[in-house]
């Protein structure tokens, strides 16, 4: 990024790869719905669709952006992952990132293994470095510091 910037590609969107279940059921040919918003295109979104297949699984690809960045503007890129069932639609994921080097910098820089999604899981939310995640989503080495959703939201607004 120079002090007049120089248009490149930014990841707004990490990959998800994993399973969704409601309980301990698959959620079979269901629309996740990925949002993205970031530095260009301020308060909007932008929609992509995708489905699991008969089994649950869903691979969602890395979601980049060209963008012009100065040295005084702060990338931000805020992703949420979103389940449209018959009744209702259920955030199952939503993150912000303030880097963009690296696909995986809301998980600490790795891939996450095993990632389930379950609509049943509470939501919890945790903090990467300048990322934060809000998910009901599990997976293998997942961070021990995750604490529930209106737990995160209280130290936020203490301040913590």
């Amino acid at each position: 990024m120079g002090p007049l910037g120089e248009k490149k590609n930014y990841v707004v969107s990490p990959p998800y790869e994993g399973h969704l279940y409601d309980g301990n059921t698959p959620l079979a040919n269901v629309k996740i719905v990925r949002k993205t918003s970031y530095n260009t295109i301020k308060s909007s979104w932008v929609e992509d669709e995708f489905y699991t297949d008969e089994y649950g699984y869903f691979n969602i690809p890395a979601k980049e952006a060209a963008m012009k960045l100065t040295f005084l503007d702060q990338f931000l890129a805020i992703t949420k992952l979103l389940v449209e069932l018959e009744s209702e639609t259920l955030l199952v994921m939503e993150s912000d990132r303030m880097e963009s080097d690296g696909n995986f910098i809301e998980f600490g820089g790795a891939k996450p293994k095993d990632l389930i999604c379950n609509i049943r899981n509470s939501e919890e939310a945790y903090r990467e470095g300048h990322s934060r995640i809000y998910t009901r989503c599990r997976w293998s080495g997942m961070p021990e510091k995750a604490m529930p959703l209106l737990d995160q939201l209280e130290s936020d607004l203490k301040g913590s």
